[in-house]
């Protein structure tokens, strides 16, 4: 819930990027961050997991600091994150 006492929307679109509100998104209960990054609107990740959005390549933001996961890494670590770890970065 917002300070407002409203809940959020799964997807909140801003001037500058737009948010995902994984908490909000009753299909990704139970699974793993490899199964919140699919619901993931406009995002597409490649053979070689990298990220992308709308076809421009696009960082892993673990605690808001870049990831140091190796790209062979990143599949592994995102099946061992329950999506309630997940939250948007502001």
């Amino acid at each position: 819930m917002s300070s407002g006492g409203r809940a959020k929307d799964m997807v909140e679109e801003k001037v500058d990027r737009t948010i995902y509100n994984a908490e909000q998104d009753a299909t990704t209960k139970g699974g793993d961050a490899s199964d919140v990054l699919k619901r993931v609107p406009l995002l597409t990740v490649d053979v070689d997991v990298m990220f992308h959005v709308r076809g421009s390549q696009c960082q892993l933001l673990i605690n808001n600091k870049p990831s140091t996961i190796s790209a062979n890494s990143v599949a592994g670590a995102l099946n061992k994150i329950p999506p309630t770890l997940i939250r948007p970065s502001r």
